[in-house]
């Protein structure tokens, strides 16, 4: 009962904020692509958050075609941000490099920056070797079609015990005024950022530590 009625009123307060020529953008990732699953355009749900899903239901959105990244958008630049995107998850022509273009900002509602995705997309424009892009093939059920394809995902090598850490980032760019930071009724950590800041600070902190997004540097491959 009570996140049916916070669940709008932070559509509506976000949206507000945006006005008329903004564009809200939410996450709709789905992991059950990578295990074999069949995606279901209308139908499989976001698996990052009950916000995430309740843009997603609601009738004004537009969800991208991406089996495992989906993004849903609502305001004028949904249609060209979300339609005909890449089969890559964060490659070219992702909803990811369109955000980047755009240097769209990026909010942290009640979540840290270690669950920025936007970072992975870095990664692979960066060429990272502890990451390497893989092919999953599966079901995709759209509208009436139903048809088989094959997307990318940058993903990480398992047996190089690689662990994110975005703590420097983090610290870098509340440092620099590239990110502000505040509470919400001294509970809930909003942050505000672009996608520039985030992806000059990690290439330039790239430049000094390639492994700067990491807890260690990568294990050698065995």
């Amino acid at each position: 009962y009570k996140w049916s009625k916070v669940l709008p009123l932070l559509k509506s307060a976000l949206l507000d904020a945006l006005g008329s020529d903004g564009t809200l953008i939410v996450p709709t990732f789905n992991w059950d692509f990578c295990e074999g699953k069949a995606y279901h355009h209308d139908k499989t749900r976001s698996q990052v958050g009950m916000f995430s899903q309740h843009i997603l239901s609601d009738p004004n959105s537009i969800r991208s075609l991406h089996p495992i990244y989906s993004f849903a958008a609502i305001g004028p630049g949904a249609e060209s941000l979300m339609s005909a995107v890449s089969h890559s998850s964060f490659g070219d022509d992702s909803v990811f490099q369109r955000l980047h273009k755009h240097n769209a900002k990026m909010l942290f509602f009640n979540v840290p920056f270690q669950v920025c995705t936007f970072v992975h997309y870095v990664e692979q424009m960066r060429s990272v070797d502890y990451r390497f892009l893989k092919s999953f093939t599966g079901e995709i059920h759209i509208d009436s079609k139903i048809y088989t394809d094959t997307f990318d995902f940058y993903v990480r090598h398992l047996n190089r015990e690689v662990i994110n850490d975005f703590e420097m980032i983090d610290k870098v760019l509340i440092s620099n005024g590239n990110m502000k930071s505040t509470e919400f009724k001294g509970r809930f950590p909003i942050m505000l950022t672009h996608c520039n800041a985030v992806y000059d600070t990690i290439n330039r902190l790239m430049d000094i530590d390639p492994y700067c997004l990491l807890k260690n540097p990568p294990v050698t491959a065995s």
